[in-house]
């Protein structure tokens, strides 16, 4: 059931002019006699008749017209699902779009506009209209509760719905340092390297929860926004030197930091030669030994070793290990250990 105004219903009746007066009766009989058992304004009915009874006030002279009582429902909407975006500079501001929120609305509810306001008052009185839902901006930091007002076309009924905005924040990757490897190729001349990716993840979380974000690799910026595609094999990644790209995602908001990777493969250095015989004659006690000083080999297998380290070892896993290096000291001076003939590898 709803309230009728008969005033209103009266100015269609007869066309604004005041020299008629209506009365309504709930019947014809009731109406063709005019008598005092009239309806008053406002009439409460569901859908139904009404018969209004017209008197020219100048003539005297009576007319009757049925008028339809239509009750239409007014609008009751559905509150729509909170809208989360991500906040890229962690200001606690970010650019929301409401209008597809706004529109299944209208939708679900038919004969109905939604207009978006920032206060329950402007929504109440329909005032200071969002004019850009499209593209708004949240005012109230870190979040804020919008209202719809959802109004009624057929009627003057109106409902109002409130949508709240969510500010997630974005995690803050660290930069991570170069990843860098020596050139570990077929030949070791060409140019590329395995790389293990996941030894850079817990650098480039920093201080942000293993558990909580999630880190993947990708090969540029435009797939590490999109998450996708990303590299697979991030275990024994092989590549050239390259910049590579990791995003760090918040597993629950979906927010994200990008930061680069440099991958860096270092060439080997450059022998002249992987064999040399260093030769003493034995003119010194005791027999069979002799003091080397094996720096003086150096340039029997690099040109140039500025830039390098050059170590000496007794085995060939302690060179390739780098452990147990001959002391440099001791290089300048050293005495074979093996009598007559013995074995050093150069790192």
């Amino acid at each position: 059931q709803a309230f009728f105004d008969f005033d209103e219903i009266s100015l269609a009746v007869t066309g604004g002019n005041p020299s008629y007066t209506v009365w309504y009766y709930q019947t014809q009989g009731q109406a063709d006699l005019g008598g005092t058992d009239y309806e008053s304004s406002p009439y409460q009915s569901a859908n139904g008749t009404i018969i209004a009874r017209v008197e020219d006030n100048n003539t005297s002279c009576v007319d009757t017209a049925t008028v339809t009582l239509s009750v239409i429902p007014a609008p009751i909407a559905t509150p729509p699902a909170p809208i989360a975006e991500c906040d890229f500079n962690n200001d606690g501001y970010a650019q929301f779009d409401m209008t597809a929120a706004m529109a299944a609305i209208e939708a679900a509810l038919g004969n109905v506009v939604v207009t978006a306001h920032e206060t329950q008052a402007d929504a109440d009185f329909n005032v200071n209209v969002i004019p850009n839902p499209g593209q708004y901006t949240n005012v109230v930091q870190h979040g804020q509760t919008i209202y719809f007002r959802v109004q009624s076309t057929l009627t003057e009924c109106y409902d109002t719905v409130t949508l709240q905005l969510i500010v997630n924040p974005t995690p803050v990757a660290t930069e991570p340092t170069d990843y860098e490897l020596c050139d570990d190729g077929a030949n070791d001349t060409d140019g590329r390297a395995t790389f293990n990716l996941n030894s850079k993840t817990a650098e480039i979380l920093g201080t942000l929860d293993p558990a909580q974000y999630s880190v993947s690799y990708h090969l540029d910026a435009t797939a590490a926004a999109a998450g996708t595609p990303s590299i697979t094999n991030v275990g024994n990644y092989e590549s050239a030197t390259a910049t590579i790209y990791a995003r760090v995602t918040n597993n629950i908001t979906g927010c994200y930091d990008v930061v680069a990777l440099n991958l860096v493969v270092n060439p080997l250095p450059v022998l002249l030669d992987v064999d040399h015989t260093y030769t003493l004659c034995d003119t010194t006690a005791p027999a069979d030994r002799e003091v080397f000083d094996l720096t003086s080999v150096i340039p029997a297998f690099v040109a140039d070793a500025s830039g390098m380290i050059i170590t000496f070892h007794h085995s060939h896993s302690d060179a390739v290990n780098n452990v147990n290096a001959i002391d440099a000291n001791e290089a300048l001076a050293y005495e074979n250990k093996v009598p007559q003939v013995g074995h050093l590898v150069v790192r």
